[in-house]
This record gives C-alpha cells, sequence and structure tokens, in this order.
C-alpha cells in the first residue's frame, strides 16, 4: 500500500497532506481497482470486521498453576533464585511465568517461551525459536 502511494503521488503530482487527495487515493485503493492477488477483487470486497471487539486494556494473562508470576524490572531483568537475570528492556513493568524445570527453569511471556534460565551457568539465554526444525 504504501508503495502504491508513493507512485501515485510521484504520478500524479500531488500533495500528500491535501486530505482530500488522500481520501480519494482510499476509496481507489480499496474499492474500486482490482487485484490480480486477490482474484481480480478489491480489497474492500474481501475485508471483514474481527469477531473480536477492541479491548484498551485487556485483563492480565493468567499462567499456570506451576508458574511462577514475576515482575520484570525497569532494567528489563527479573529476580528468580535471589539472583538478577536479564531478559529484555521490551518488558518493562510487565510480567512472565517462570516454569521451574531440573537444572533450568523457562520463562514465559503469555503462552510464548522467551528464554531459559541456565541456573548452573548463572544466565538467562533467549529461546531460539527455530532449534527444534531439522535442515
Amino acid at each position: 500500500m504504501h508503495a502504491a502511494l508513493s507512485r501515485a503521488i510521484r504520478r500524479r503530482g500531488a500533495n500528500a497532506d491535501e486530505q482530500s487527495w488522500l481520501d480519494a487515493f482510499r476509496r481507489e485503493y480499496n474499492s474500486v481497482r482490482p487485484y490480480e492477488a486477490l482474484g481480480m477483487q478489491t480489497p474492500g470486497s474481501r475485508w471483514r470486521r474481527s469477531g473480536r471487539e477492541y479491548q484498551a486494556e485487556p485483563k492480565p494473562w493468567e499462567y499456570g498453576a506451576r508458574q511462577h508470576v514475576v515482575k520484570v524490572n525497569s532494567r528489563g531483568e527479573v529476580r528468580w533464585q535471589n539472583r538478577s537475570y536479564r531478559l529484555s528492556s521490551a518488558l518493562n513493568g510487565l510480567t512472565v511465568g517462570i516454569e521451574t524445570l531440573e537444572y533450568s527453569a523457562l520463562v514465559y511471556y503469555c503462552n510464548t517461551p522467551i528464554a531459559e534460565i541456565d541456573e548452573r551457568k548463572l544466565i538467562a539465554l533467549p529461546i531460539d525459536p527455530f532449534r527444534s526444525l531439522q535442515c
């Protein structure tokens, strides 16, 4: 869509700040011009409203009974077994679930494993989502 908008601006010499021109472009892009990738239909004809309503403040994630819920501090760290482990500053202020294994622990954000705490080496390693794939 952004490439099509850039081409249209160059082709028509339009001022992209003009709201009426942008509205006309949006109507053409979504409702007039068919696309081969959509079986010669328009994007607007294929669009369907989501069945889920938008929640400005969704309820907090509920971690499983085997997981300990820990809050990530402002440095992106969690405190586990009397030690600090660095996860990510992207998680500042959020909660994670930590599930204890034999010599390590898995850290989950919602239902996604994001790190493994190696209690022998005293480090947190990110989970590689591709490590189980065989090439």
